[in-house]
């Protein structure tokens, strides 16, 4: 299926039918791209006044009015979707008061970002390998970088100021989804053979999904080796046969061969899930310690500290390709 998505020349996200709500939602999730694509916030959409001055102005312009060019694309900015403070900052005038997270009740943007699709594994490469993607609801329709954008700026947005959303859980869901094409956009775009860069890219990739659904936990491996550059030095073949123990202690050994350390941050027993102080694992889920449990959440994301020590050494491997 990998291959199908690369060589398609777009690919269409179906997230579910359609709901009387749900072309306000993506009403919303357009008129916050909209802020996003212009260098300085516009007020015309939140304020009627300037909106009626905004409208009087057109009218006046229309009788010699020439016509107007093609709208330029909404270009992906793939480190900004991966540090949201970047698109944050771009709006300023949005973040006084409570104004995105009345913008999100308003606009009911959670029925797009709650959907299913965004909480499984195996969706992940479709928009991942895909060079186009749209997102559709029914009739609804929304760029995928468009709405990309706005979610990242959304998670930086609730993580800095801890603003009430509906489902925050949800939206980290779907950032990690939006990171993940991130990451890989960034890994197949690699000019120059930085092997090492490519694999702490591809080891993040395997970390920020752990949250996402499948209904075989081999697959937290197997279903993202797609997502390697051809430069990436991790030769592992899916087999199903194996135990899922040993494909998370084979994905394990074979990064630390390629000096891969950081995959140590989630080494030790102590963050596992324990009953009365004792590590409940049976025979098939037993690893040693210094292998992640890629079943259970990232101890990086337990500690913001060590997520945000580990994310500038991702970054400062990106800049070094």
């Amino acid at each position: 299926m990998g291959e199908i998505y690369k060589r398609a020349s777009q690919v269409l996200i179906w997230l579910g039918n359609d709901s009387p709500e749900i072309g306000l939602a993506v009403k919303g999730f357009e008129i916050l791209a909209d802020e996003l694509s212009t260098s300085n916030a516009s007020l015309k959409r939140w304020d009627p006044q300037i909106l009626e001055w905004d409208r009087r102005l057109s009218r006046k312009r229309s009788e010699d009015a020439q016509p107007e060019p093609e709208p330029e694309l909404f270009e992906e900015d793939f480190e900004s979707l991966l540090d949201g403070s970047k698109l944050e900052s771009r709006m300023p005038i949005l973040f006084e008061g409570t104004g995105i997270s009345d913008t999100l009740l308003s606009y009911e943007m959670n029925l797009i970002y709650d959907r299913t699709w965004f909480s499984r594994l195996w969706t992940v490469q479709e928009v991942a390998l895909a060079a186009k993607a749209t997102l559709f609801c029914g009739r609804h329709e929304l760029d995928w970088p468009r709405f990309a954008a706005v979610m990242a700026m959304l998670k930086s947005h609730l993580l800095r100021t801890h603003a009430y959303m509906r489902n925050p859980e949800a939206i980290l869901g779907a950032c990690s989804v939006i990171e993940t094409r991130a990451l890989y956009r960034l890994i197949s775009s690699s000019k120059q053979d930085a092997s090492a860069a490519q694999l702490s890219r591809f080891n993040r990739i395997v970390e920020i999904i752990r949250s996402q659904k499948c209904t075989d936990d081999r697959d937290r491996i197997y279903g993202l080796l797609n997502l390697r550059s051809p430069g990436t030095p991790l030769e592992i073949q899916p087999d199903y046969s194996k135990a899922v123990s040993f494909v998370y202690l084979d994905y394990a050994l074979k990064s630390l061969e390629q000096g891969n350390v950081e995959i140590l941050y989630d080494a030790g027993n102590w963050y596992r899930e324990a009953t009365g102080g004792f590590i409940i694992l049976s025979a098939s889920e037993a690893l040693p310690t210094w292998v992640p449990d890629f079943r259970k959440t990232s101890v990086r994301n337990r500690l913001p500290w060590l997520r945000h020590a580990s994310d500038q050494s991702c970054y400062q491997a990106s800049q070094a390709s």
